[in-house]
C-alpha cells in the first residue's frame, strides 16, 4: 500500500513537470512565429534599402552586367597571352631578301609579333586608328603613270611584302658571293643541302587559324585501285622457272593498279587491259578502277616505290607549317582517265569538290568567326589547272554567273595555278600517234594502245585561241599563237594533214580523216564527250580560261621556262605496216633557238629570230603557259628579276615598276639579259574587306622560274619557299587582324558603357517587370479593389506589395482578407516593393556581330538560413507535439485517479 502511493507521488511529480512543459511549447511556439515573421520582415526591408540606389545611378544589375562584360574580356585577353608568346623569332621570308633568294641560309630576326603588343602600343594604335580616315579602294587605272625606275635589292614594296615575292626589303649579308660555273643542277643540290643544315628558326600555325589548302593533282597523278577481282590467264608470262605462278599477277579487290610496277612487269597486257577504258562510253574495260581517297592517293603513285611523287615535298612542308589532314590540308583525287563530263556523271567529281570546299570553309568560320580569310587555297598542277577551269564553268552552269561570282567571292581566297597548260601541249599528240612510256618498262605501241583509250587525251591537246590578246601576244613578240604548226602527219599514201593550230581540236576534225581506227576512235571522243558538253564547247575551248580574279585575293600563275621544249612533231606512216607511226623530226625551242633535230638548222626567218624569245618547260610551251600575262590586262606591272641556278650578287637583282608591258621600249629594258633569271610579275591593289571594312589587299602574280621542267614546277625548293612564306603571311594578317579587332570591340564596350545606352535595356523591362511582380498576377492588370489583393506565404506578406499592403480589421477571418489596397501606389524604386528574394541580375549574354543576346538568372540577394515556410512548419509541428503530450499527460492523470480510486475501494 505504501509503495503504490510512492508510486503514485512520482507519477503527479512527472505529469506536473509534463505539463509545465506543454504550456511551456503552446506559449513559445505562437511567440516564435511572430518574431520570426517580423525579424524576416525587417531583414527583407534593410536589404531592400541597401539595394535601392539614387536616381542619378545605375540599378545594381547594371553595374554588375558591366563588370561580367570587363571580366569576361579581361579572362580573354589574358587567355591569349597566355597561349601566344610575347615575342617569336621567325625566318625572313626568303622571297622578300633579294639577295637571299636563291642562296640556302636565311638571316634569323626577331619580329614582335601582333600578341605582343602592350597596352601602350595598343592606345597608340587606337589612337592611330582613330585619327585616319576610311579608306577608300585604290585601284590601279590601266591608264595609269608608267614610269619606269629600276631599282636594286633595297626597293620598298607599294602593299605588303608577302605579296610581292623577292620584295627588297631586307637588307643585302655583308658576305659577298663568288660567281660559280658549276652544273646549276648540282649546285641547286648543294644549296638546298646547306639550306638544310643552316639553323633556322620556322613559323608554325596550329591547324585551327591556318588558312585550308585544297591540292589538285596533275594527270597520271592519282593512285587508281581496283575494285575487282580479275583472272589473269594463265601463260608463260604468268609462271616463273619452277612452273609456279607468278604473285601480283591477278587483280583484287583494293588492290592498286597505276601505278603498280610488280603487276606491270608480271603480266604487262593484262595490266594493260585493266586500266585501259571502253572509247565510245568511257566505262571500265577488265577492270573496275576508280580514284583512290585522301593525301595517299597523290603522294605516292606506287606503294612500293620509295620515290614517291610530285606532292611530297610540298605536303611535307605545309606538315611542318602546322597543316593538318582533315583539317587544314586537303587533296581532292579524279579519275584523270576520263574526260570532264564522265568525271562528273560517273564520281561527281566536282559536285564533291564543292561539296567539300564548302564544308571546310564553314568549320573553318566555326573555329575562327573573325578571321578575314573567307576561303581556301585553292592549288593545282598541270591538268588539275584544266579540271580548275572546268570546276568554274561547273559552277557558272548551276549557279549562274551572280551565283558563281559569290561563291567564289566566299569560298576562294588564293588560287595557284602551276605548270598550266592553258593552250595544251604537243606531247599529248606524240602519246596517241607513236606513244610515250614516260620511263615505264613496257612498249610503245602498248602505252598508245591504252592512251587512245583515254577520254581525257583531247582535253590537253594544242589549241590556239581565236583573237589576238595584246599583253599575251607582248609576252610572245607580237605573236598570238606559235611560230608554227605543232603537227604533221603523212600516211603511207603520201597525204599529208598539216591543220592550224586551233583547228587541232575540232568536232569532225582531221584524226577521222585519216583512215585509222584507231585514231578516228579519239575524234568520236570529241565529237561526243567534247562538242556534245555544254560546259566544254571546242570551239569555246580555244578562248584560254580567265579566273574571276576580282572576287579571288591572290591569283599566282607559276611555271619553268627556257628548258629545251618541242613545239612542233613530224610523224610519218609506216608504209609496211598501216596504222603505226614513227617520228620523223621534231622542232625544239631551246631559250629562243629554234632549230629542226632532224637537220640541225633554224626554222624560223631571220626576223622571228628573236634573242629574248623563251622557251617552255620541257613539256608545255611558252605560249601555252604565258596565257595567264593575259590576266593583267592592260595595266601596269612590278618586275623583279634574280639570277638563277647559281649564286648572284646583291647589285645583281633587278627591280622594274610601274612597267607597259605593251610598250616593246620598256619590256625590252627589262630584257637586257634575257636568260638565266627567275622573274617576277606582279600587280597589287587594295580593295575594302565586306564585312568589316577595313583594307584588303589583292594581287595577281606570275612566276617564271628559269630552268626548272613540267614535273618540278610543285617540288622545286624555291617554289615552295614562296609558296610557304604567302601563307605564313596570310595566317600572320589573320592573327593581326583578330587582335586588332578585340582591342576595338573592348574600347566600344567602353564607350557604349560609358554613354550609359544600355541602361534602358536592363532598366525598363527586365528590372520593372521583376519589381512590379506581374508574374505572380495571374490576370496580368493591376489590382483595382480589395478582393483583387491577397497573402503570399511564401513571403510571408501580401503579393505586390506596391498596390496592397496588410490592413487588420475587425471581423478578417483570415490573412488574405486582411490584404487592401493602398491609397496611393509605392514608386517603383521604393524598398518595400522590391522582393525579399529578388536580387542583383545574374546576366550572361553572347556577343554576335550584329545583335547581343541576354540570359537573366534570378538569384537570392539574401539568403535565409531557414526559409518562411519551413518556419511555419516548425511552428506548426511544435504546436501539434505539444497538444499530442498534453493528451498523453490527461490520460495518465486519469489513470492514475482510477488507481486511487481503486486502492481507497480496498
Amino acid at each position: 500500500m505504501v509503495s503504490s502511493l510512492r508510486h503514485c507521488r512520482r507519477q503527479r511529480r512527472k505529469l506536473g513537470a509534463t505539463v509545465l512543459v506543454a504550456c511551456l511549447l503552446l506559449v513559445v511556439a505562437p511567440v516564435a512565429v511572430v518574431c520570426l515573421t517580423w525579424n524576416f520582415s525587417v531583414d527583407a526591408q534593410d536589404t531592400d534599402t541597401d539595394a535601392s540606389v539614387s536616381s542619378n545611378q545605375d540599378p545594381p544589375d547594371v553595374w554588375n552586367l558591366k563588370n561580367q562584360r570587363t571580366d569576361l574580356e579581361g579572362s580573354t585577353a589574358d587567355a591569349a597571352h597566355q597561349q601566344e608568346p610575347e615575342t617569336q623569332e621567325t625566318e625572313v621570308p626568303e622571297h622578300a631578301a633579294a639577295t637571299t633568294a636563291e642562296q640556302g641560309t636565311t638571316s634569323p630576326t626577331h619580329v614582335t609579333t601582333p600578341e605582343a603588343v602592350d597596352e601602350g602600343e595598343a592606345e597608340q594604335l587606337d589612337r592611330k586608328l582613330d585619327s585616319q580616315e576610311p579608306s577608300q579602294p585604290s585601284v590601279q587605272p590601266e591608264d595609269s603613270s608608267t614610269d619606269q625606275t629600276k631599282t636594286t635589292s633595297e626597293g620598298i614594296c607599294s602593299v605588303s611584302s608577302w605579296l610581292d615575292p623577292l620584295c627588297g626589303n631586307h637588307q643585302p649579308q655583308s658576305d659577298s658571293r663568288e660567281f660559280s660555273e658549276e652544273d646549276p643542277k648540282q649546285q641547286q643540290s648543294q644549296e638546298a643541302h646547306s639550306s638544310q643544315q643552316q639553323p633556322t628558326t620556322t613559323t608554325t600555325t596550329s591547324e585551327d587559324d591556318a588558312p585550308p589548302v585544297f591540292m589538285i593533282p596533275s594527270f597520271a597523278g592519282t593512285r587508281l585501285r581496283s575494285w575487282s577481282d580479275v583472272e589473269c590467264h594463265s601463260g608463260a608470262s604468268l609462271t616463273n622457272r619452277a612452273g609456279r605462278q607468278r604473285p601480283f599477277a591477278n587483280f583484287r579487290v583494293g588492290g592498286s593498279v597505276w601505278l603498280d610496277i610488280k603487276r606491270l612487269m608480271a603480266h604487262t597486257s593484262c595490266w594493260v587491259n585493266c586500266i585501259k577504258l571502253l572509247p565510245e562510253s568511257q566505262e571500265d574495260d577488265l577492270c573496275a578502277t576508280r580514284p583512290d581517297e585522301g593525301l595517299d592517293a597523290i603522294t605516292q603513285v606506287d606503294e612500293q616505290l620509295p620515290t614517291g611523287f610530285l606532292w611530297k615535298d610540298a605536303i611535307h612542308m605545309l606538315a611542318t607549317m602546322g597543316y593538318r589532314p582533315g583539317t587544314s590540308m586537303f587533296a581532292h583525287p579524279y579519275d584523270w582517265r576520263l574526260p570532264p563530263k564522265k568525271m562528273e556523271q560517273r564520281d561527281r567529281s566536282f559536285s564533291r569538290l564543292k561539296s567539300n570546299i564548302e564544308r571546310t570553309v564553314r568549320e573553318h568560320k566555326q573555329r575562327n568567326p573573325h578571321s578575314p580569310i573567307r576561303g581556301v587555297f585553292l592549288v593545282a598542277f598541270s591538268m588539275g589547272n584544266l579540271f580548275t577551269q572546268y570546276f568554274f564553268r561547273y559552277l557558272q552552269a548551276g549557279l549562274g554567273q551572280k551565283g558563281m561570282e559569290q561563291w567564289v567571292d566566299e569560298h576562294v581566297y588564293a588560287l595557284v595555278m602551276a605548270g598550266a597548260p592553258f593552250l595544251g601541249s604537243g606531247s599529248t599528240l606524240e602519246s596517241i600517234i607513236v606513244g610515250e612510256t614516260a620511263g615505264l618498262p613496257m612498249q610503245k605501241e602498248q602505252a598508245r594502245d591504252m592512251m587512245l583509250t583515254w577520254g581525257s587525251m583531247p582535253w590537253m591537246m594544242p589549241t590556239a585561241p581565236l583573237l589576238r590578246n595584246p599583253r599575251h601576244a607582248a609576252m610572245n613578240h607580237g605573236e598570238r599563237d606559235l611560230p608554227v604548226q605543232q603537227v604533221r602527219l603523212t600516211t603511207h599514201d603520201g597525204r599529208v594533214f598539216d591543220p592550224p593550230n586551233r583547228d587541232i581540236v575540232k568536232t569532225n576534225g582531221w584524226l577521222g580523216q585519216i583512215g585509222d581506227p584507231r585514231l578516228s576512235s579519239v575524234q568520236n571522243i570529241i565529237d561526243r564527250w567534247y562538242a556534245e558538253d555544254p560546259l566544254f564547247d571546242p570551239d569555246a575551248a580555244r578562248e584560254p580560261f580567265v579566273p574571276p580574279k576580282n572576287l579571288i585575293d591572290h591569283v599566282i600563275c607559276a611555271y619553268g621556262i627556257n628548258v629545251p621544249t618541242p613545239i612542233r612533231l613530224e610523224f610519218e606512216e609506216d608504209k609496211n605496216n598501216a596504222g603505226f607511226y614513227k617520228k620523223t623530226d621534231e622542232v625544239v625551242n631551246n631559250r629562243g633557238d629554234v632549230r629542226s633535230s632532224r637537220t640541225g638548222k633554224r626554222v624560223l626567218p631571220v626576223r622571228q629570230q628573236y634573242a629574248t624569245r623563251k622557251s617552255g618547260d620541257g613539256t608545255v610551251d611558252y605560249a601555252s603557259l604565258s596565257w595567264c600575262h593575259s590576266w593583267f590586262g592592260k595595266d601596269v606591272v612590278n618586275i623583279t628579276r634574280i639570277p638563277a641556278n647559281r649564286k648572284y650578287e646583291p647589285d645583281e637583282v633587278e627591280r622594274y615598276e610601274n612597267v607597259d608591258v605593251l610598250d616593246p621600249k620598256q619590256l625590252s629594258a627589262t630584257e637586257k639579259r634575257p636568260h638565266g633569271f627567275n622573274s617576277f610579275y606582279s600587280k597589287q591593289w587594295v580593295d575594302v574587306h565586306p564585312d568589316s571594312g577595313l583594307q584588303r589587299p589583292k594581287s595577281i602574280q606570275v612566276w617564271e622560274f628559269d630552268g626548272i621542267t613540267h614535273r618540278d614546277s610543285v617540288t622545286h625548293p624555291l617554289f615552295l619557299r614562296i609558296w610557304k612564306d604567302i601563307l605564313g603571311g596570310t595566317t600572320a594578317f589573320s592573327r593581326a587582324y583578330t587582335n586588332a579587332r578585340e582591342r576595338v570591340m573592348k574600347r566600344m564596350w567602353k564607350e557604349i558603357d560609358d554613354s550609359g545606352t544600355m541602361d534602358g535595356i536592363s532598366k525598363n523591362w527586365l528590372l520593372d517587370l521583376s519589381r512590379e511582380g506581374t508574374f505572380q498576377n495571374t490576370n496580368g492588370n493591376v489590382p483595382t479593389n480589395d478582393n483583387d489583393c491577397f497573402w503570399n506565404y511564401a513571403e510571408v506578406r501580401c503579393d505586390r506589395p506596391r498596390y496592397c499592403e496588410y490592413q487588420y480589421r475587425v471581423g478578417d477571418v483570415h490573412l488574405s482578407q486582411s490584404c487592401r489596397l493602398r491609397e496611393t501606389p509605392l514608386a517603383k524604386d521604393d524598398p518595400r516593393v522590391l522582393l525579399r528574394d529578388a536580387v542583383a541580375y545574374n546576366v550572361s549574354y553572347t556577343v554576335a556581330p550584329d545583335r547581343v543576346e541576354w540570359q537573366t538568372v534570378y538569384r537570392s540577394q539574401d539568403p535565409q538560413f531557414i526559409p518562411p515556410w519551413a518556419q511555419l512548419f516548425l511552428a506548426f509541428l511544435g504546436g501539434a507535439a505539444a497538444l499530442a503530450v498534453l493528451l498523453c499527460g490527461a490520460c495518465h492523470l486519469y489513470g492514475e485517479q482510477h488507481l486511487f480510486a481503486s486502492l481507497e475501494t480496498e
